[in-house]
């Protein structure tokens, strides 16, 4: 991919869930900046893909959502777009690091779900935390255990 489509895409990549939010939210652009304090050139510039906002910037479009449901949605959409951005950029990654990329996604799928769900008023949300929780819980024993053999096989310290 030449260098130019590459700086276009890294900058175009938070203009879908900075867009979706802000729809979500039954907000116009002009609503927007209003309440957060920016300029409407600049949402413009982010929406559009031309600029990328700076992590303050994100942390301000992401305070426009009262409802901590919809804010974690729109984090773990942001998230999802450094992945794939940094996945197209990056030399190929180890066995180990792919399964830990892939626990990371699973994580952050079960965090959509539960953040769709709480937005439905899903009366199961609940349950569903709790069980993502516990799956988080025995996904970093499994990683531990796998980093405690294999520093145990290869003579090398475990790291903690």
């Amino acid at each position: 991919m030449p260098v130019k489509d590459k700086i276009k895409e890294s900058l175009g990549a938070f203009a879908g869930p900075i867009k979706g939010l802000r729809e979500a939210l039954g907000m116009t652009q002009e609503q927007a900046v209003r309440r957060i304090g920016l300029t409407l050139g600049a949402w413009r510039s982010w929406e559009s893909g031309l600029k990328q906002p700076r992590r303050q910037q994100i942390e301000k479009i992401a305070n426009l959502a009262d409802d901590p449901a919809i804010r974690m949605k729109f984090w773990l959409d942001i998230y999802d777009e450094g992945i794939k951005l940094g996945a197209s950029s990056q030399k190929p990654m180890t066995p180990r690091e792919t399964l830990f990329v892939r626990y990371v996604n699973d994580i952050v799928m079960a965090a959509k779900e539960l953040c769709l769900a709480a937005a439905a008023g899903s009366t199961a949300s609940e349950e569903m935390l709790k069980h993502a929780a516990d799956d988080l819980i025995r996904r970093a024993g499994d990683a531990r255990r796998t980093r405690e053999s294999t520093a145990q096989n290869s003579g090398k310290p475990s790291g903690r």
